[in-house]
Parts: C-alpha cells; sequence; structure tokens
C-alpha cells in the first residue's frame, strides 16, 4: 500500500508542476488561482488518504 500512495503523491506533484506550468501561460485567463485552489485541494485530499490508509494498515 504504501507504493501506491507514493505513486499517488507523485501524481499528484506532476499535476501540480503541469497545472503551474498552464497557469504560467495563461496568466491573462483568470483562472491562475481557480488552478492553483483545485491543484492544492488535490494534492491535499491525496496525501490525507494516504496517510489514513497507512495508518489504518498499521493498526491491523
Amino acid at each position: 500500500m504504501r507504493d501506491k500512495s507514493i505513486a499517488l503523491i507523485a501524481a499528484s506533484v506532476i499535476m501540480f508542476i503541469l497545472l503551474f506550468l498552464l497557469a504560467f501561460y495563461r496568466d491573462g485567463a483568470g483562472y491562475v488561482w481557480l488552478l492553483f485552489l483545485a491543484a492544492g485541494v488535490g494534492f491535499a485530499a491525496v496525501a490525507t488518504y494516504s496517510i489514513v490508509q497507512d495508518t489504518a494498515k498499521d493498526k491491523e
């Protein structure tokens, strides 16, 4: 499960970087903060999910 958690977090980081680049190139569109908010919430959700899963597995 830990390998899966690391993969999910790595995917979230890659997605955050892609959204950062998209926001950087579309600076005039006004979607910058929305993209960063979505990326931040997604990363936090995946990280929290991974930690909860690891904690639950440790308790078994």
